[in-house]
């Protein structure tokens, strides 16, 4: 997922992204990716990038258990 939001983010801008290595993740999805994004100050642009990356559920206030 996090590899899909950097490529969706690089080709937005039109740079043009590969993906140079992945590994599948032990049960499901991707455990590691090295993506290349090559254009323009891309690494100024990707450097600036903050905030949390991850796919971790959030509980949505007010939702009870029972």
């Amino acid at each position: 997922m996090v590899m899909e939001m950097y490529k969706s983010w690089a080709q937005r801008r039109g740079y043009g992204v590969t993906v140079v290595d992945e590994m599948p993740g032990e049960m499901a999805g991707i455990k590691l990716a090295t993506i290349k994004v090559v254009g323009e100050y891309t690494f100024g642009y990707a450097k600036s990038e903050v905030g949390v990356h991850s796919d971790i559920p959030r509980r949505r206030f007010g939702v009870s258990d029972e």
